[in-house]
């Protein structure tokens, strides 16, 4: 399940291209990103206008992790039927991935709202001189157990979506950490 900020008139094209694609559908985009793309925003104001825009891709993106009911009762000793997310339940269930440079400052994002959440690390990027722009792999940084965790990796770049499809596919007896990970959460 992929979760991003897809502008409008691209949604038709993004949802066929990638059918698991959730596209977040949230009034405040339209302000943060006309913020974030004026050539008169300072560098102050576009790292606080990025922040709130990837704090709200990193919420949406903890909301497609499971869940389980839980009723609490309420300081006028009502009862609220909720749910807990798998990051308040079982937080150790959970990794959040980073694409190296790219990803880490959303990673951020996912760390401000799931702090005990693990973590671990990808250093890859695409061919930019082959027409299929695969992706390029030098390292990678798993927590252990990667393979029964849900896991979100944090990535910005959509376009580039179609690499990491393939990547993580592919069973490599060379590199045991480049395994098959059974639930994945894209957060871009």
């Amino acid at each position: 399940r992929i979760a991003a900020f897809v502008p409008l008139q691209h949604i038709t094209m993004a949802t066929s291209l990638h059918p698991n694609l959730t596209v977040m559908k949230s009034r405040a985009f339209d302000t943060l990103f006309t913020k974030i793309r004026d050539v008169e925003t300072n560098s102050g104001d576009f790292v606080h206008y990025s922040k709130r825009a990837m704090r709200l891709l990193a919420e949406e993106a903890a909301a497609h992790l499971p869940t389980s009911p839980q009723a609490v009762t309420t300081p006028t000793n009502a009862i609220y039927n909720g749910h807990l997310s798998i990051l308040d339940t079982n937080p150790d269930g959970v990794c959040a991935v980073s694409i190296v440079r790219a990803g880490d400052s959303l990673l951020e994002c996912v760390r401000e709202i799931a702090p005990s959440v693990r973590v671990g690390k990808m250093w890859i990027q695409r061919n930019e001189s082959s027409a299929d722009k695969e992706a390029v792999h030098s390292c990678t940084e798993l927590p252990k157990g990667v393979k029964y965790m849900h896991v979100l990796l944090v990535y910005p770049m959509l376009a580039t979506c179609n690499w990491w499809i393939g990547f993580w596919s592919v069973e490599d007896t060379d590199k045991k950490k480049r395994c098959c990970w059974g639930e994945q959460c894209v957060c871009k």
